[in-house]
């Protein structure tokens, strides 16, 4: 395969100054010109027909890699303070002058070395994509999962019969104690539990439900609009660990330049292909619709176990039984590209004198006219990476162990849990019953 490298330049310059009207001050306009490169280098090979083979469902993914240094933003300087002595400020002849220093240009460039993330960002990210891939070639055949919620008919009637049922006995045996004068209604044990009670029946009860009901009345009314050939993709991206360190910019001759200087580093996975839907004339069967066939039974089994939703949050055993049930055959091609790049930033917080006004009964100094602007600089290293996908070997996630990141919700669910069982251990104590009876 080919490989091609460019090369290209960079411009910067440093220009300094100084301008009195002190007599016999000597003024001086000093320019220290600044200069680099980067550069990209790219291999792999083009494929003009891929549009074509695409739409014909034929996998057209040529091989591409390489690397890219990039200039985001390369921003124009410009420093100003004036500094007015004045000599025996309390005399009858005050002699006085003023001068001016201005600073300008474009500061220099450093770009970051080629990144590489660490290998278990690497997985993460991988895992993440493909279940996103999955997920959506499993919406392309059909979004109802009715299995689960026909396996839970009773809880379902149960909710539909009685809803928040924790909720009303509480309220009502609240009343009910006050009006035999008796308080056990208000403990804070019975409290925590009815509000985790109807938390959790909101969470894994209603809300769940009421989307099925949505999912089942779309996918009904779609039953005899489904193309042949959809295309699907999958995106996950993860932030890894930069460095923070000193700003490289120049004092500005009587200023004092604060900046501040971050690296940033990102690895990204996108999945892109295409799914079979299982329609005949633009239309799926009533089974394949519903999910009621044997490629969900591990899925639902999966869901319905107590607690697998805790297991969830800190592992993907899920999205590997979601991966290993889907019928592979039905994706006729896919590809991946991966993106590591690294980024630095470069920007001006805070302009100053370097020297504060001064006024003693010799003399005095003072700064006015302070200005500045710009000065801020970005760039990029990129490393990249196309390639075909095999969907029965790639597109199967590895075990991994995480923590949840990102949001508070899987927190609060298990606090809702923890909440929900607390009467249950209390009684656990007091009967001397094993942990696993009371679940």
């Amino acid at each position: 395969m080919p490989t091609v490298n460019k090369t290209d330049g960079w411009n910067g310059s440093d220009r300094v100054e100084f301008i009195s009207t002190q007599t016999g001050a000597v003024n001086s306009d000093v320019v220290t010109k600044l200069s680099g490169t980067f550069s990209s280098s790219v291999t792999g090979s083009n494929n003009p027909r891929w549009r074509d083979q695409v739409r014909q469902g034929i996998n057209a993914t040529t091989v591409r890699n390489g690397w890219r240094q990039e200039i985001l933003e390369h921003s124009w300087y410009s420093y100003e303070n004036s500094v007015r002595t004045t000599l025996d400020p309390y005399g009858t002849r005050t002699p006085s002058w003023d001068t001016t220093y201005r600073h300008s240009g474009r500061i220099g460039l450093t770009f970051p070395g080629l990144p590489n993330a660490p290998q278990g960002v690497k997985t993460s990210a991988w895992n993440r994509a493909v279940a996103r891939f999955i997920a959506e070639c499993e919406s392309v055949r059909s979004s109802v999962e009715s299995g689960q919620d026909l396996a839970e008919w009773k809880q379902s009637a149960a909710s539909l019969r009685k809803p928040m049922s924790s909720l009303q006995d509480h309220v009502l045996g609240y009343l009910y104690g006050c009006k035999k004068l008796r308080g056990k209604a208000l403990s804070p044990k019975n409290l925590l539990k009815t509000v985790s009670d109807s938390y959790l029946e909101f969470a894994f009860g209603w809300k769940p439900l009421a989307l099925d009901i949505g999912d089942a009345l779309v996918g009904l009314q779609n039953l005899h609009n489904h193309p042949d050939l959809v295309p699907v993709k999958g995106h996950a991206r993860i932030a890894y660990a930069g460095i923070d360190g000193p700003a490289g910019y120049p004092s500005g001759g009587t200023l004092k330049v604060t900046g501040s200087f971050l690296s940033k580093s990102e690895y990204s996975v996108r999945i892109k292909g295409a799914c079979r839907s299982g329609s005949a004339n633009g239309s799926i069967g009533m089974g394949q619709a519903l999910q009621l066939d044997l490629p969900h039974f591990a899925p639902t089994l999966w869901n319905l176990l107590p607690y697998t939703w805790i297991v969830d949050y800190f592992t993907n055993i899920g999205d590997i039984i979601e991966a290993v049930s889907f019928q592979r055959s039905n994706i006729t091609w896919a590809c991946a590209t991966t993106v590591d790049d690294t980024t630095y930033e470069t920007k001006i917080s805070k302009v100053e004198p370097a020297n504060p006004d001064n006024v003693a009964f010799s003399g005095e100094t003072k700064n006015y006219g302070l200005t500045w602007s710009g000065g801020n600089a970005t760039t990029r290293t990129r490393v990249f990476s196309r390639f075909a996908v095999d969907p029965n070997i790639d597109l199967l996630p590895t075990f991994e162990f995480k923590y949840p990141t990102g949001s508070l919700k899987p927190y609060t669910n298990i606090a809702a849990l923890i909440g929900q069982k607390i009467p249950w251990f209390s009684a656990m104590r007091s009967s001397g019953k094993s942990l696993w009876d009371f679940f």
